[in-house]
């Protein structure tokens, strides 16, 4: 009899944590965009370079079509106000910068993806709050009435642009094409990520602040 007491308990206590946490999320979407940013880069290595072939047969990995050693950064918003959940940068192939991060967020306004009211969180990279565009990024949320706040420091478990990143990563070492430039695996991996994927990732950030 305890034992079922307690397994209702549980039942009961995981129900109302599910409730509160949709509540949470209604009410975010309500009050306003809760944005997240985050940026990956890829290097040509990032391959699968193992596998398995059939016994007495010589074992051939492929390693698609890039310049050896060739970089790649993409720049990421996760938001659930927008349609598909996520919006992605231009590939680029150089580190990205603080001026890289100030040009994004002017895309993104320009675009509509931020407007007055929103809230966009990023984590504590150096490139986030660089002297060099101090001015021009507060000139630009005062302007469009953006609010900017910051994780806290060494928080991914915080921030759902990583579990992207890794949903990314993994689509790219289970369907990597030896007919593909790594830029058409990124685009493939990146199109397989749906709103429903950016939902569950939010949860499960905000269940890990809840610990």
């Amino acid at each position: 009899m305890r034992a079922h007491s307690t397994h209702a308990v549980r039942f009961a206590s995981s129900l109302l944590l599910l409730l509160l946490l949709l509540l949470l999320l209604l009410l975010l979407l309500r009050s306003g965009c809760l944005a997240r940013h985050g940026s990956i880069g890829w290097l040509v290595e990032l391959r699968r370079s193992t596998g398995v072939s059939e016994r007495g047969r010589r074992l051939r990995v492929a390693h698609g079509h890039a310049p050896h050693g060739t970089n790649y950064n993409i720049t990421l918003l996760t938001s659930l106000t927008h349609p598909s959940g996520y919006v992605v940068s231009n590939p680029r192939t150089a580190t990205n910068t603080a001026l890289d991060f100030l040009s994004f967020l002017v895309d993104l306004v320009q675009a509509g993806h931020l407007v007055s009211g929103d809230v966009l969180v990023c984590d504590n990279a150096s490139i986030h709050f660089a002297a060099e565009i101090q001015a021009p990024l507060e000139l630009l949320l005062a302007v469009t009435g953006i609010r900017l706040l910051f994780t806290p420091t060494y928080s991914p478990e915080l921030n759902p642009c990583e579990l992207v990143f890794a949903h990314i990563k993994n689509h790219i070492y289970a369907h990597r094409s030896p007919n593909n430039h790594l830029l058409v695996d990124i685009a493939l991996a990146s199109a397989s990520i749906s709103w429903w994927n950016i939902l569950a990732y939010y949860s499960k950030c905000i269940l890990h602040f809840d610990e």
